[in-house]
């Protein structure tokens, strides 16, 4: 399985990392890790088999409270 993290940039607001998270497990990704950095960002450490990274960096983007992804290194 190959691991990633993604820095996802959220509005601070409720349920906004809730949504995001079970956004990523219900595309088959396995959270991993998830660390908040204040109020509004969370890295998330993720692992996938066959699976788009890029594609969940898309639709984490259409959520509305999620104001930005960056994906980081892999592993």
């Amino acid at each position: 399985m190959s691991r990633y993290t993604l820095i996802v940039q959220l509005v601070d607001a409720p349920g906004a990392l809730v949504r995001a998270l079970s956004l990523v497990e219900r595309r088959g990704f396995r959270v991993v890790d998830a660390r908040t950095e204040g109020a509004s960002s969370v890295t998330v450490e993720v692992e996938a088999a066959g699976r788009s990274l890029l594609n969940l960096k898309r639709q984490l983007e259409n959520l509305w409270d999620v104001e930005g992804v960056a994906i980081g290194g892999s592993g």
